[in-house]
């Protein structure tokens, strides 16, 4: 006799937030074979959606065929055939899936698996991705979302270079909403629920304006994407702790932004910081390890860097020329906040000690016409060899 039954497997989440994963669980309940008519053959990606989803370029014919089926099924919030592929390679194909489409909140990164038991041997029917709303509940928040993006764009110049598009992105993403702690320290524990997904996910983060790394990444992704930029979705760890970011190519080389740690490293200060817009392979894995399905390049260039991009690059520790580096990035940025990168480690371990061990910084200010402050704070970023000084005007 031959057991009919379902499997309901519990991937691991997508985003990585945090080193939160699952082991795959087998569930067994009632299910009746053949409820669901074999998938159709998806059309692949038209040129310019190609041109923007990374991980579809990075995947063979046979997985492109199965990325496309996934995408009409989680569109349509229903199932596909399980004849289309095996289900490590549906694992695959659909974590690089939700990695290149941001804007699919209303799918966790959770699956289940249907089929039956004969003779032993499992044969899986269906994939089914599980469904954080219903279709008429994820068209109701898409609204809110569309909104907020829209509001944004309104105010891109129309003739923006894709650095400055990227720039302001950046700028917008990192201000727009706050660190969500309580949901990161819940998945640090390995508690997932419906709170911390929506906070992994761009619902929350455009709704109610408070994520983690993932809902940050994944909204500069989305409006990267509406912008024409290909930027992809990137995991992995930061000090040992799950962690998320973006690689993006403008001007046809590809960087690095870690746009959570523009507001989350620089917190207190009232200012953003651009240490982790545009960074090399290098640079960012100073304190970033990459953990994918996929393969990145290395990354080399360094033109589209803040820092290199604004000419603020010091090439050596003078009084005179820190001076007018800082001068020209408290022009750039107003505010209290002067920021410089320095062109080699040793000319940054240098300046760390001529300026601070040396107390040398207040003469460097003294040569900056129309500052005031009444005390100053300041931080610096071995790996991006940068320096950054916060004027307060009380003390």
């Amino acid at each position: 006799m031959r057991l009919v039954a379902a499997f309901f497997v519990a991937a691991f989440l997508f985003s990585a937030i945090f080193g939160c994963a699952y082991q795959d669980e087998v569930l067994f309940y009632e299910f009746q074979p053949n409820a669901f008519a074999a998938t159709p053959k998806a059309a692949p990606l038209d040129a310019e959606e190609y041109r923007l989803r990374y991980g579809y370029s990075r995947l063979d014919e046979d997985e492109r065929a199965v990325y496309c089926a996934i995408k009409d099924a989680v569109f349509s919030f229903g199932s596909m055939s399980a004849d289309i592929c095996d289900y490590d390679t549906f694992k695959k194909v659909f974590v690089v899936f939700c990695a290149d489409f941001p804007e699919c909140f209303w799918v966790s990164g959770d699956w289940s698996v249907s089929g039956y038991v004969s003779g032993g041997v499992k044969k899986y029917t269906t994939y089914t991705p599980n469904f954080r709303y219903t279709k008429d509940e994820a068209e109701i928040i898409k609204a809110l979302i569309d909104a907020a993006v829209e509001e944004f764009l309104a105010g891109v110049p129309a003739d923006a270079s894709d650095y400055d598009k990227a720039i302001l992105a950046y700028k917008f993403v990192a201000s727009y909403a706050s660190y969500d702690n309580e949901a990161a320290e819940k998945l640090g524990e390995g508690k997932v629920d419906g709170t911390t997904d929506r906070s992994c996910l761009i619902d929350g983060f455009f709704i109610d304006r408070r994520a983690v790394c993932s809902g940050f990444s994944k909204a500069l992704q989305h409006i990267l994407h509406r912008l024409g930029i290909e930027c992809a979705y990137v995991t992995g760890k930061s000090e040992g702790v799950g962690h998320s970011w973006n690689f993006v190519k403008l001007e046809g080389e590809y960087y690095f932004i870690d746009v959570t740690w523009a507001a989350t490293r620089s917190e207190g200060t009232g200012h953003i910081t651009y240490d982790f817009f545009c960074l090399t392979t290098e640079e960012l894995e100073y304190d970033h390890e990459i953990e994918s399905v996929i393969d990145f390049p290395e990354c080399t260039a360094t033109k589209m860097n803040y820092y290199v991009r604004s000419g603020l690059v010091a090439g050596s520790c003078d009084e005179g020329e820190l001076a007018e580096l800082f001068a020209r990035s408290l022009e750039l940025e107003g505010g209290g906040a002067l920021a410089v990168k320095f062109a080699s480690r040793e000319l940054f371990d240098n300046a760390c000690k001529i300026l601070f061990d040396g107390c040398r910084i207040f003469e460097v200010l003294k040569r900056i016409d129309g500052i005031g402050y009444r005390s100053i704070k300041y931080s610096f970023d071995p790996g991006r060899f940068t320096v950054t000084v916060y004027l307060h005007e009380n003390g």
